[in-house]
């Protein structure tokens, strides 16, 4: 990357909405959206389809988080290694509790889920400890 790119790029990211724009970038280098007025969406399929609202602004990410980015983000969690595995769970289990506190997931889906990715984990764990390399 040029050094005028690299200007440019600092002085974008400054953590926060500016001007009239309705995105920034934060300090791990992710472009977040701006989403001001989310108003009413569906939320799952057959019986269990119905209508939620978001009455606050929020702001998500415009690219799907790497797990470079994960792991600069949580930089108290001990990572192992092989880490892969581990990481993947750790990303889904902090993406099933914000789903949850935005009130995405009802808290009985919550504990459902919660539930099987632990017990994912313990396989994966038990596989990892096995040294087993068959997928």
């Amino acid at each position: 990357m040029s050094d005028d790119l690299k200007t440019i790029d600092k002085g974008l990211a400054t953590g926060k909405v500016e001007g009239k724009r309705q995105w920034y970038i934060n300090r791990q280098g992710q472009t977040m959206m701006v989403i001001q007025t989310p108003g009413e969406f569906w939320m799952f399929d057959g019986n269990q389809k119905h209508r939620r609202k978001i009455d606050r602004s929020f702001a998500i990410a415009s690219k799907e988080v790497t797990v470079d980015q994960f792991r600069r983000f949580r930089k108290e969690h001990q990572w192992s290694e092989p880490f892969a595995p581990n990481l993947l769970l750790e990303i889904l289990r902090f993406q099933m509790r914000l789903a949850k506190d935005l009130q995405c997931l009802k808290v009985e889906s919550y504990g459902f889920a919660a539930k099987a990715i632990d017990e994912i984990g313990k396989l994966v764990g038990g596989w990892l400890k096995s040294g087993s390399s068959k997928a």
